[in-house]
């Protein structure tokens, strides 16, 4: 649901698609870059990194204070590496640390190159489009 600028509340129904074409639907970054373009003044997007997000949290945390004009708060003391979650950092504020969900970083199976490959076709146009 996207509200637009008149305050009128835009729809889309997807009630009819089945599992894996929603999966993909909702991993097409460049049409949600689109819609909320249609609502909000492309400045006023900031588009966040997933991958720096749990390699470096620190410079994406500082890059969306920038953006929304923040004073800096945060530090590389907020974030930590469990062995158990595969990589993902997990946030602390005061002693006690908040780690994703048990479904979040998790180790994935390898993809046979048929998959891969399909996977690579159907994303690289929407990327294009996506680094405009």
């Amino acid at each position: 649901i996207i509200m637009d600028r008149a305050g009128y509340i835009k729809a889309y129904d997807y009630s009819d698609i089945s599992l894996s074409k929603s999966v993909l639907l909702m991993s097409n970054y460049s049409m949600m870059y689109q819609l909320m373009a249609e609502v909000f003044p492309k400045e006023n997007i900031l588009v966040v990194n997933g991958e720096t997000m749990i390699e470096d949290p620190l410079q994406e945390i500082r890059n969306v204070e920038k953006f929304l004009k923040l004073p800096s708060f945060f530090s590389k003391d907020h974030f930590v590496y469990p062995e158990e979650k595969a990589g993902f950092p997990c946030f602390k504020l005061g002693d006690e640390a908040d780690c994703m969900g048990k479904n979040k970083g998790r180790k994935h199976p390898p993809l046979d190159q048929e998959t891969r490959s399909f996977l690579r076709k159907l994303f690289q146009p929407m990327l294009e489009i996506f680094k405009k």
